[in-house]
């Protein structure tokens, strides 16, 4: 305790921050000078008493915060020059030690101890807590350093050791015989020797990965090309097809204008045998049948010509691509839709209205015009579009909703709840939110945005948006997507029509999500 009497000693009781250039008032505590000169701030006019007890003038004085004793402001205070050397050589002490991480301000206490369970450091006041609570007595406590994360949080020794078997760090006594789990069949390493092997792993999985995607794009871009002569082929023996029918077309015409023509001159022919000779005329003669005419003209009608390549060759690799990026049917939850937004499930659409579309406590009126959708899977990618055309500004994510939260409550994307894409039409910018990160980045090009598509990869932890018409990224965040079944707490798309700082107009342009479309 003596050295907790010693600490307090050296903390101004003004600012209840160390000493700094401390001064001593008449009456013998000590401040520091600027905090002197915050005091003189409330001084007073006072009688001053001479040693007869006779009254001599009027003085200006300010109190002293701990004795209230009087002051006179016009005496020139002198710098205690024996506790500034005390100060100094704490510095010098401090500056080559560990802060206590709980004291607040800029001088922090010297650590005394550091918490290998909290992963704090603290000073002789914030460790009493740890000697007089009987559950943070089982904490162990260690000598003061900066990483405590390199401790055993059993043993509180330097972990130096690893078990690949349980892929654990571990300490000199935890291979001791009472910590037999880690004895009998674990392989344990020295950790150096682990960290090695560790990342020879990482970088033979990393060249694996790296060469399956190449070898992935390689494949594809084959198969694009490929795809494109086939396409080339079949537009060009379209075209001939078309052609072959309409030239068999013209062609049954003529015999038919041919026949027409005869017929009239067999009006005025008299003579039976000549008429004869006309009706059964070889080139045009099975054209009097009606039903014969008519299986013509349908046959020269449905024929196709040669078969197109590409439609008969969709291959399995496009149906299993497409299942697994063929997009998600987005359902808004209604009940989380702010009052002001209208809903058209049907479409998809949803806009900001200038009545309420249902009542609400006011207080839920000062949250974002967000929709909510349906829970998104635990596992597995997602993706989905939506329609943006027209609106001055809108906001785009995911955020994880507790059991009982049918909506977010702030700005998309300002907690660590939430993931956003946001754009400002009279500003044509972006910005890109999560908690304190906000990444600010205008358009590619001066058109506004027609089209964002959202893609999620949950159990890879990506989150990228980008332009639906051009076909790029527009940002990307590498994040934890993990839903907790336990707390039911499950990720869902949020979608907001209308940012709250817009002071653009108010437009019934809708934000529709976007179905998908089955392309093969």
């Amino acid at each position: 305790m003596e050295i907790i009497s010693l600490d307090e000693e050296l903390i101004c009781a003004v600012c209840r921050d160390i000493f700094v250039e401390p001064v001593t008032l008449p009456c013998g505590h000590n401040y520091c000078e600027g905090c002197v000169k915050q005091l003189k701030r409330s001084e007073v006019e006072v009688e001053n008493i001479n040693a007869e007890g006779g009254f001599e003038r009027l003085c200006l004085c300010y109190t002293c915060p701990l004795c209230l004793a009087p002051c006179d402001s016009t005496l020139n205070l002198k710098k205690n020059v024996v506790l500034n050397n005390i100060i100094e050589k704490y510095h010098s002490k401090r500056a080559s030690g560990v802060d206590c991480t709980v004291c607040k301000g800029e001088q922090r206490m010297v650590a005394e101890k550091s918490c290998v369970s909290c992963k704090e450091s603290y000073c002789t006041v914030h460790i009493i807590p740890h000697l007089e609570n009987a559950v943070l007595r089982q904490h162990v406590l260690v000598s003061p350093m900066g990483d405590t994360g390199r401790l055993c949080k059993e043993h509180g020794k330097e972990q130096e050791l690893y078990c690949e078997t349980d892929q654990t760090p571990l300490c000199a006594y935890c291979m001791l015989p009472a910590e037999a789990k880690h004895r009998d069949g674990h392989n344990v390493v020295k950790l150096a020797d682990a960290l090695d092997t560790l990342r020879a792993s990482l970088e033979r999985q990393q060249s694996e990965c790296t060469a399956f995607l190449r070898r992935i794009k390689l494949f594809l871009e084959f198969e694009e090309q490929a795809w494109q002569k086939r396409f080339s082929v079949d537009m060009v023996q379209d075209s001939r097809n078309g052609k072959q029918r309409t030239e068999g077309l013209r062609r049954l015409q003529d015999r038919l204008t041919q026949a027409q023509d005869t017929l009239l001159k067999t009006q005025t022919i008299s003579d039976p045998l000549v008429l004869l000779q006309l009706l059964k005329n070889e080139e045009w003669a099975d054209l009097l049948q009606r039903d014969v005419c008519s299986r013509q003209i349908e046959k020269i009608s449905n024929w196709s010509g040669t078969k197109l390549v590409a439609s008969s060759r969709i291959t399995s690799l496009f149906q299993t691509l497409q299942e697994t990026f063929q997009g998600d049917v987005i359902v808004f939850a209604e009940l989380s839709a702010h009052p002001k937004l209208k809903l058209d499930p049907d479409s998809g659409s949803v806009w900001v209205t200038e009545e309420d579309q249902r009542h609400e406590e006011p207080c839920y009126l000062d949250r974002p015009y967000c929709v909510m959708g349906v829970i998104i899977s635990s596992k597995g990618v997602h993706n989905w579009e939506v329609e943006v055309e027209g609106l001055s500004s809108w906001a785009l994510g995911v955020a994880f909703l507790g059991p009982y939260q049918i909506a977010v409550t702030c700005k998309l994307g300002t907690d660590d709840q939430s993931w956003s894409l946001s754009y400002s039409k009279s500003k044509q910018l972006f910005s890109a939110q999560h908690d304190w990160l906000a990444f600010a980045f205008h358009a590619p090009d001066s058109n506004p945005p027609r089209r964002i598509g959202v893609f999620l990869d949950v159990d890879s932890g990506i989150l990228s948006f980008y332009d639906a018409v051009r076909m790029a990224c527009l940002y990307t965040f590498y994040c934890t997507l993990d839903q907790d079944s336990a707390t039911q707490t499950y990720l869902r798309p949020a979608f907001c029509p209308r940012l709250k700082e817009d002071d653009q107009p108010l437009s019934t342009k809708p934000m529709r999500v976007l179905r998908p479309v089955s392309n093969f």
